[in-house]
């Protein structure tokens, strides 16, 4: 058997309970065509079948980490697992930042206003750090000229566990780069956990598996994530929700610079 990502595209199964997760079997075949095949659901992988269906939608009643298992089974009874971790227990937070808006202009040594949203269910008050990382560039076209593995992980769901300065769901990513950085296996173990998801490596909160993405892509990410540190970006402040905070531009660095917020 193949089997797929188990959770539906777009949809992260963390929040608090009761939780409706959306789960799905898409992309899981048989290699002998003629087979027809049939799904089992269960809470855990010692739990009861919950559900026969190809794509349901389980209820989490109470506060816990699931492991979520799907098995496959073909006509002649052979059998195919897999697992998908549900966090429920805490919402991830929603983060946004107000303005300045993308692909605004800033002046030299005045000052910028930024401000940050945040939507939490569980927590009344926020309070991050945001990084500004201004960097010589020849032309002003924007979005083009993200790093490559930055762009991947805002494509992906990354940020809705990880931010640059402060935890989420998972550790923050200047954290992971502290650790790692000077670790030689790193890379390659990190890209592969990417993929595949982990437990117990941070906390006993696991990463959802994201088999979506291919080697090449995870090491794109990993290593922009092992290139952060806070010696590297120009100005650290510390940032609370719906306030704004004035940022003091450098002097002037060349003709034509970019600016990067990371929160």
């Amino acid at each position: 058997f193949m089997l797929s990502n188990h959770h539906r595209s777009g949809v992260l199964n963390i929040g608090i309970a009761p939780l409706k997760a959306e789960l799905s079997a898409e992309g899981s075949f048989d290699p002998d065509n003629d087979d027809t095949v049939r799904y089992e659901w269960r809470k855990s992988p010692t739990g009861s079948v919950v559900f026969k269906t190809k794509n349901p939608t389980i209820q989490f009643d109470e506060n816990g980490i699931y492991n979520v298992e799907l098995s496959v089974i073909d006509d002649a009874g052979a059998r195919a697992r897999a697992q998908v971790p549900v966090l429920v227990g805490n919402s991830p937070a929603q983060i946004k930042i107000e303005s300045p808006p993308p692909n605004s202009f800033f002046t030299w040594q005045e000052n910028l206003p930024v401000r940050v949203s945040v939507e939490d269910p569980e927590d009344d008050e926020f309070l991050g750090r945001i990084f500004i990382k201004i960097s010589p560039e020849k032309s002003l076209s924007g979005q083009d000229k993200l790093p490559t593995g930055f762009a991947l992980m805002r494509s992906s769901d990354c940020m809705n566990c990880h931010a640059v300065g402060h935890k989420i769901v998972g550790p923050p990513l200047l954290d992971i780069a502290k650790r790692y950085r000077n670790d030689s296996e790193a890379l390659e173990l990190s890209a592969r956990r990417v993929i595949e998801g982990s437990a117990s490596v941070w906390s006993e909160v696991p990463m959802l598996p994201h088999p979506q993405h291919n080697l090449t892509e995870t090491r794109k990410m990993v290593e922009w994530i092992l290139s952060l540190s806070e010696q590297q970006t120009d100005i650290v402040e510390s940032v609370q929700s719906d306030d704004t905070l004035m940022l003091r531009m450098p002097k002037q660095t060349g003709d034509n610079a970019r600016l990067d917020l990371m929160l």
